[in-house]
């Protein structure tokens, strides 16, 4: 078991497919298939297991090249420790992501990099980077998102001659230009690793411009995020990732589409990038989302309910990804809201809130409350919300737990500090 589950994370690692379920992973290493599973995913994944512990190989397999047999020196044993070492505060950055826990998370990070600049291990630090990034991202927090963008170019930079000079900005542009032309003399291959924590990078830093546009109405925004959104396809394509990722791209194309009402092309992409997420995905539960979405923005509250109610099944139950599980019921509760169903927005924007309180997720909530006067049922949501035995707390709940490894204290403690964070924005306390 142990040399098939280190043999599936170097087929994930490289992979081209994406697969939706531990057993469709499970089959693919025994006919030996590719598959473009990422770790987190599969974390996910084993997480829900029925006995997540006979996994755990999972989460401390090392991508770095191992040294063997007895005959080793000195000084290539110390570097495989420290290679050990700084893999393992990385995995446990990302298993600190995967539950939301952002400060933590951004300690162990923040170790990788402070340790992997010391030690001029470029590629290393430009990827603790980029998780400093994603964890920025993830809490709203674009400034520190780009910032950390920053960094992430920065370590890159250095690996690439005639680029160190630079400034951050200038030579991510250069780099991406330079992609593009499908020269010979491009900055980076499709087999640089380097190449994809790059890409990562621009992900994030496309996806906020997205989220301007798409949930904070701020169309200044909307421009760059057509040029980005459409250099990310193309670089993705040149530097030959996973169809999944392709898949995402569209995907993100689709809701800018959604934005400009642009309803046919929103279609088009939509159907395009669903043809490159197997069942059960996180891109396909990903996709559901952001139809709902759609349907929402084209008035058909029915519609989105339905796709809003099929994502959510999936992020609360075997993805288990409580950030998309937010902005899923952020939607939702904006489409209760189209409907004149105040309270029932209320509900579901506490829920989102109840999972990922950051952003525009909270921020919604908050003008929600505010708008409609509403303190006073929010205090008596919040106090319903223990009940857990009506949708959409029950999901909430059933999610958090799993994310707390089935410690239902902890699920709870989690979910309380959570509404708390909302309720001093609510009511504009500092923490």
């Amino acid at each position: 078991m142990k040399r098939k589950l280190e043999e599936l994370y170097s087929i994930v690692k490289d992979g081209r497919r994406e697969s939706g379920s531990w057993l469709k992973v499970a089959e693919a290493v025994n006919r030996r298939l590719e598959v473009s599973y990422h770790v987190d995913h599969i974390r996910r994944l084993v997480r829900c297991a029925p006995r997540p512990e006979r996994f755990t190989i999972i989460t401390c397999s090392s991508p770095f090249s191992r040294t063997e047999g007895a005959n080793v020196d000195q000084s290539g044993s110390e570097a495989a420790t420290r290679r050990d070492r700084d893999f393992g505060h990385l995995q446990r950055a990302q298993d600190l992501f995967e539950r939301s826990d952002f400060g933590s998370a951004e300690k162990e990070a923040r170790k990788i990099y402070e340790r992997a600049d010391r030690a001029d291990n470029h590629e290393l630090q430009a990827e603790a980077a980029v998780w400093l990034q994603r964890i920025s991202y993830e809490q709203g927090d674009y400034l520190g998102a780009e910032n950390r963008f920053d960094l992430s170019v920065i370590a890159i930079k250095r690996r690439i001659p005639g680029l160190e000079e630079k400034d951050p900005e200038d030579a991510a542009a250069e780099i991406v230009q330079s992609v593009k032309s499908r020269s010979q003399l491009a900055l980076l291959s499709k087999n640089d690793p380097i190449a994809h924590i790059f890409m990562q990078a621009l992900h994030y830093r496309r996806k906020i411009s997205l989220e301007r546009v798409a949930y904070w109405d701020q169309e200044a925004f909307a421009a760059e995020a057509e040029a980005g959104l459409a250099d990310s396809l193309e670089v993705d394509m040149q530097l030959g990732v996973p169809d999944g990722q392709i898949g995402h791209d569209k995907r993100l194309q689709a809701v800018l589409r959604i934005t400009n009402r642009q309803k046919d092309a929103a279609k088009r992409l939509f159907h395009e990038s669903r043809e490159m997420f197997s069942v059960n995905s996180l891109g396909a539960a990903y996709l559901d989302r952001d139809w709902g979405f759609f349907h929402w923005n084209d008035g058909n509250t029915r519609a989105a309910r339905k796709r809003l109610l099929q994502a959510a099944e999936q992020l609360s139950g075997h993805l288990a990804d409580p950030r998309a599980l937010g902005s899923t019921f952020h939607i939702r509760s904006r489409v209760e809201l189209q409907d004149r169903k105040v309270l029932e927005a209320l509900r579901y924007g506490l829920a989102a809130n109840a999972v990922h309180p950051y952003g525009f997720v909270m921020m919604g909530l908050v003008k929600l409350v505010r708008e409609y006067k509403l303190e006073k049922e929010f205090l008596q949501i919040i106090r319903e919300f223990w009940k857990f035995g009506k949708e959409p707390f029950k999901s909430v709940s059933g999610l958090m737990e799993r994310l707390a490894y089935n410690d239902q204290a902890k699920a709870y403690t989690k979910m309380r500090d959570n509404l708390e964070q909302l309720r001093r924005a609510v009511y504009q306390e500092s923490s």
